[in-house]
């Protein structure tokens, strides 16, 4: 987003209510989820005074369709980081759970050493990323990969990971 002209920002402040009666309406926290919106928000008086077909509708029309919207992305995205904590985290913390402040966790770190012995470097790099939180768009950024290849390759770094170890056969191995 470009930063707003003086005119964009009077237009704003002046509508500005309609941030909070939106969330209101909601019944969302505003001190959580203004950021979620307010980007898209301030893009809609952007776009509203800058594309006379949108001046056809009310603004409040346009702003909170793009404050819909944000929602919709940062609910989705919020859906995905639930979904990695039980694919990703569970892989990472029950195949491969070793961290290394976590000084208890023997059996976890042998797991890990033997599971990253049968890995390429670049393959122990992607699940350490996960492991630390990355997101699949953040890994595809450092590893120049497209989030689609990236996110098929750890599929299948998944699979590959499950099949060549079977977990209670290995929990009994260092029992």
């Amino acid at each position: 987003m470009k930063q707003l002209t003086d005119y964009e920002r009077q237009f704003a402040d002046q509508h500005h209510d309609i941030v909070y009666r939106f969330l209101h309406s909601r019944r969302l926290n505003i001190s959580e989820y203004y950021d979620v919106v307010i980007f898209r928000y301030l893009g809609a008086v952007q776009r509203y005074l800058s594309e006379p077909e949108l001046q056809a509708y009310e603004f409040d029309t346009i702003a909170c369709s793009a404050m819909r919207s944000a929602l919709g992305h940062h609910f989705k995205a919020e859906k995905r980081r639930q979904e990695f904590c039980i694919t990703d985290t569970a892989l990472v913390e029950t195949i491969i759970g070793y961290k290394p402040e976590d000084k208890q966790n023997d059996v976890a770190k042998m797991l890990w050493f033997e599971v990253a012995s049968k890995l390429t470097e670049p393959e122990q790099d992607l699940v350490r990323q996960r492991a630390d939180g990355w997101s699949y768009r953040e890994i595809a950024d450092d590893s120049g990969l497209k989030p689609g290849t990236l996110s098929n390759r750890m599929s299948k770094l998944r699979k590959r990971i499950c099949s060549m170890c079977d977990i209670d056969a290995m929990f009994k191995q260092f029992d």
